[in-house]
């Protein structure tokens, strides 16, 4: 299928070392498949990843052959966050693109949120920036009004969401400000495990388990 055209492998971080050794021999030998004369088809061949795969050779999950061959010209692309200024062309071209997959009528428009979406650190990448795209055009019924009242709706929620911490993050600051409270006596009338209502040896464990240290720690 990709013959004299462009064969596109993603993510070959992912690839098992077995699977490497079959790519690198597709490198070294060719196509299986042949033109009419006998001549292998001229093919270009795309690949990408996610992690840099420098990173995977130096850990061992990635041979250093297909690694070089691989890498004849590398193109690094940064993640959204640090390139904003294509925010506003890629929510015209998702736009574009999911109107008329849901057959919905959208004149080119600017987002008026534009500035509070270029604000959002965008951690899945241009895939979140997509899919939030798709369920506002899906969600809006061809209304733009509402497309960019629904845009500004999910980043609020995804600010909100960020705002919350994990129960382990919670814990430890909670535990922390325990432990300040009391000067950072563990043990003893008046102590951190007294006053959290813990056994001085649970108290230590869930420390240590946190991470929480102070070189002024008292357990007298």
């Amino acid at each position: 299928m990709a013959k004299s055209g462009t064969l596109y492998l993603k993510r070959v971080d992912k690839l098992s070392l077995s699977m490497q050794e079959k790519v690198l021999s597709l490198l070294n030998n060719g196509f299986e498949s042949s033109n009419e004369d006998g001549t292998y088809s001229k093919t270009r061949l795309i690949t990408s990843s996610v992690e840099p795969l420098q990173n995977l050779v130096d850990a061992g999950r990635f041979s250093e052959e297909p690694y070089y061959k691989l890498c004849a010209f590398p193109v690094t692309l940064p993640p959204l966050r640090n390139r904003k200024e294509d925010i506003p062309l890629m929510i015209e071209h998702f736009i574009d693109v999911y109107s008329k997959k849901y057959d919905y009528s959208f004149s080119r428009m600017t987002i008026r949120n534009i500035k509070e979406l270029k604000q959002y650190g965008w951690p899945g990448n241009v895939s979140e920036l997509k899919n939030l795209v798709e369920r506002a055009v899906i969600s809006s019924k061809g209304n733009k009004r509402e497309l960019n009242e629904l845009l500004s709706v999910e980043r609020k929620i995804e600010r909100l969401s960020n705002k919350f911490k994990s129960w382990h993050e919670q814990e430890k600051e909670y535990l922390t400000k325990a432990l300040e409270h009391t000067g950072w006596r563990i043990r003893g009338e008046s102590g951190a495990a007294e006053l959290l209502k813990l056994k001085p040896t649970t108290l230590e464990s869930k420390m240590k388990k946190l991470g929480i240290k102070n070189r002024r720690l008292v357990k007298g």
